[in-house]
C-alpha cells in the first residue's frame, strides 16, 4: 500500500509541477553513488560511538539538574534509523545541484526545522558565495522546540564546528516572530508580510455575513481544523462539552487527512462531516466559529471575519503563545465560557492580532519579498 500510494503521488506531483510551465529540478537526482555509500558507512560508525559514549548516562542527558536519559537516549538511537541519513543525504544533493548550476540563491521556508540546518552546513562549504534567505513558513512560538534555541550556539568563537548553520537572512511576517527570533539569531531578520495571503483570500467576508443572516435558523455550524499533533486534545475537550444545538465540519491538515479522520470517526462523540476536495479556507464558507489546536486557521478564520479560539488540555501539550492576543479554552470547563463570548461577538479587535503577527494585509508582501532578495 505504501509503495503504491508512493508512486501514485509521485506521478501526481510530477504532472503538477509540468502544469505550472516553470523549471524544476528534483535535488536526488544530484547524489553521487559515493555519498550513499559514506552516509551510511559514517552513520554506522557514530552510531556505535554515541552506543558506547553514553553507556554511563554522561551529563549530555541532564536538562535543568535533571536526569532525562531514559527520554532522550531512545529518540538519539531511533534518529539512527533513517531520519539523520535522509536529512544528510538531501543536504548533500541540494550541495551537488548548486555545484552543477550557476545559482546564487538558496531561497527555503525550512527555518530551523529538522534537516535544514544540514543543508545550510553543506551549502557554506561551496567554493563560491551563496546567500541563503529563509521565509518564515508559518505560525511560530517557543513552545516549537526549533525555535527555542540558545544564543551561544549561534556566536563566534575560536571553535568554528561548535556554531550552528544559519541563514544569511530571515525574512518574517511580523513584530510577533521578530522578537523571539532576535533572542538567538545574529543574521539580517526584515519583516515583509506573510505571501501567503498576496492572493485574494479576503472576498469570501462580506458573503459570509450574508451567509449568516440567511442561515440563522440553521444548527450552530462549527469548523473544526485540527493539524499535526494537536488532534487528541481537540477530541477530549470538545467531547466533555454540551454542543447540542450544533453541527461540526472536519477540515484536517492536508498531510494528515486520513489518519485524523480516522482518529475523528473512532473517538469524536458528534455526528461531523468532512471534504477532502475543498480546503480549510473553502470550508470557512460554512462555518459561524472555527475551533482549533495549534493550526494558523484560528489566524485566518478571525481575518475573514468568523470567530475563532484555541483548545488545549493539561493532558496534552500546546505548541502555541498563550499571550499572542487569540482566545483559548483551557479544558472543557473553560470551553463553554469562550464560545458563549464569541458568541455574543466579545472576541478581541483583529486588528492588533493582524498587525502583530502579519505586519500588513495590503498584497505587497511580494513586493517587500523581492526588494530583500534582489
Amino acid at each position: 500500500t505504501y509503495k503504491k500510494k508512493f508512486f501514485l503521488n509521485f506521478f501526481k506531483n510530477i504532472k503538477k509541477l509540468n502544469s505550472q510551465k516553470v523549471d524544476y529540478f528534483i535535488a536526488d537526482r544530484y547524489l553521487n553513488f559515493s555519498d550513499i555509500i559514506e552516509v551510511y558507512s559514517k552513520s554506522i560508525f557514530y552510531l556505535f560511538k554515541v552506543i558506547f559514549y553514553s553507556g554511563n548516562k554522561n551529563k549530555n542527558f541532564y536538562i535543568n539538574n535533571r536526569d532525562c536519559f531514559n527520554v532522550l537516549y531512545p529518540h538519539l538511537l531511533k534518529s539512527f534509523a533513517g531520519n539523520i541519513q535522509f536529512y544528510l543525504l538531501q543536504s548533500l544533493a541540494i550541495k551537488n545541484f548548486f555545484n552543477y548550476t550557476e545559482a546564487r540563491y538558496f531561497i527555503n521556508y525550512g527555518e530551523f526545522s529538522p534537516g535544514y540546518k544540514s543543508i545550510y552546513f553543506f551549502l557554506k562549504k561551496l567554493e563560491f558565495p551563496l546567500k541563503i534567505i529563509t521565509i518564515q513558513h508559518s505560525y511560530a512560538n517557543k513552545n516549537l522546540l526549533f525555535f527555542r534555541n540558545d544564543k551561544k550556539e549561534f556566536m563566534s568563537n575560536s571553535k568554528k564546528l561548535n556554531i550552528s548553520p544559519m541563514p544569511d537572512k530571515y525574512l518574517v511576517m511580523g513584530n510577533h516572530f521578530k522578537s523571539i527570533l532576535k533572542e538567538f539569531f545574529p543574521g539580517k531578520i526584515e519583516i515583509i508580510g506573510s505571501l501567503k495571503y498576496d492572493v485574494n483570500y479576503f472576498n469570501f467576508k462580506n458573503k459570509n455575513k450574508k451567509k449568516n443572516k440567511s442561515n440563522s435558523g440553521n444548527k450552530f455550524k462549527i469548523l473544526i481544523c485540527p493539524t499535526i499533533g494537536d488532534e487528541d486534545s481537540l477530541i477530549s475537550v470538545i467531547n466533555k462539552s454540551k454542543l447540542n444545538n450544533a453541527s461540526f465540519i472536519l477540515s484536517p491538515h492536508p498531510n494528515n487527512f486520513e489518519q485524523t479522520l480516522k482518529k475523528f470517526k473512532i473517538n469524536f462523540k458528534y455526528q461531523f462531516t468532512s471534504d477532502k476536495n475543498k480546503s480549510s479556507i473553502e470550508q470557512l464558507k460554512n462555518a459561524d466559529l472555527t475551533i482549533c489546536g495549534f493550526s494558523s486557521l484560528v489566524l485566518e478564520s478571525i481575518i475573514l471575519g468568523v470567530p475563532a479560539f484555541r483548545v488545549i488540555s493539561e493532558d496534552h501539550p500546546y505548541f502555541f503563545d498563550l499571550n499572542d492576543g487569540i482566545d483559548f479554552a483551557n479544558g472543557h470547563s473553560d470551553f463553554k465560557k469562550v464560545f458563549n463570548k464569541l458568541l455574543s461577538n466579545k472576541q478581541k479587535k483583529n486588528d492588533r492580532i493582524t498587525k502583530n503577527i502579519f505586519y500588513i494585509l495590503d498584497k505587497k508582501t511580494y513586493k517587500r519579498f523581492w526588494k530583500n532578495i534582489n
